[in-house]
Parts: structure tokens; C-alpha cells; sequence
């Protein structure tokens, strides 16, 4: 069932990586979704839209996301999540140019560092310090139910 077709910024952060390797037993690509639950076409087109490099900073406060707040509206996936929320200067600004497209934006930007299908199985905390990164835009395949089959899309 997954979360159709959407929007990452994808991170390029070996500490990122690092927190990803040590708490999955199958590794997912480090993300930030901006927009989820779109049809393939519109994926690519907002991809197109919002092309670009993204300054990311990365909050070192670890927390879950399980709340029916931190889900997306349209989808029913069962799978909860924790990582740590994220400031992302540009934010306002993409989620305006979200508005033209039908699919779910996260209420807050946040970094998924652990999938699960049971809270019992999240860390309890992870350990960090605030990172300053960055995310390239790219349209992604979320149709899978499983994080690791997530995949990027060419843009061309």
C-alpha cells in the first residue's frame, strides 16, 4: 500500500546514514518527504519544480512519530516511525508550492531514522547532535509497504 508516489529531500549525511545502518535491520534512503500520496505524473512535476540543493539542519531532539498527527491523512499504512524534527529555512516556501499539487505534506519537516510496525520495538532515545546538512529534491516510488523498496526517480 505504501504512500503512492511523492517528494523527498534526499540527504547525503554519513552521520545520517550512520543513525539509519545501527537502528534498521534493512536500510532505507535518508529522507525528508515533502509531499506523499500523489500520482506518479505530479510527483515528477513538483520534483521539477522544487529541483535544487536544500539547506537542512537536523534538531539533536530524538522523538516518535506514532501520533495519528504525525501520519498522513490519506494513507493507512500501520508502520510508525521516530527520528528527529528539522528546520529547513526554505520550508514556507515549498509547502506554497505544494498547494498546487493533491497529495499529504508532513505538518512539521522531519527526518524518519527508524520504521517499525510496533512502538515496542523504536528506540527508546538516539543519541545526536544537531546537523547541519543538506537535501536534493527528487520524485520517489513509495508504493511499497516496506521503507527499504523506496525508491528515487529519474527526473528525466
Amino acid at each position: 500500500m505504501g504512500y503512492e508516489y511523492g517528494v523527498w529531500l534526499v540527504l547525503r549525511d554519513f552521520s545520517v546514514f550512520s543513525m539509519i545502518n545501527k537502528h534498521n535491520i534493512k536500510n532505507h534512503t535518508s529522507h525528508i518527504t515533502v509531499m506523499c500520496n500523489m500520482d506518479r505524473a505530479s510527483a515528477i512535476s513538483l520534483a521539477r519544480e522544487l529541483h535544487g540543493v536544500y539547506n537542512i539542519t537536523i534538531s539533536n531532539r530524538y522523538r516518535w512519530f506514532c501520533s495519528n498527527d504525525d501520519k498522513y491523512s490519506k494513507s493507512n499504512n500501520e508502520q510508525v516511525a521516530s527520528g528527529f524534527n528539522c528546520i529547513i529555512p526554505e520550508w514556507k516556501k515549498i509547502m506554497k508550492i505544494t498547494e498546487k499539487y493533491d497529495g499529504d505534506v508532513p505538518k512539521i519537516p522531519h527526518l524518519s531514522i527508524v520504521y517499525s510496525y510496533s512502538e515496542a520495538t523504536l528506540p527508546t532515545h538516539i543519541e545526536t547532535s544537531p546537523i547541519k546538512t543538506t537535501g536534493i529534491i527528487f520524485p520517489v516510488d513509495i508504493t511499497d509497504d516496506e521503507p527499504n523498496k523506496w525508491t528515487l526517480i529519474d527526473k528525466t
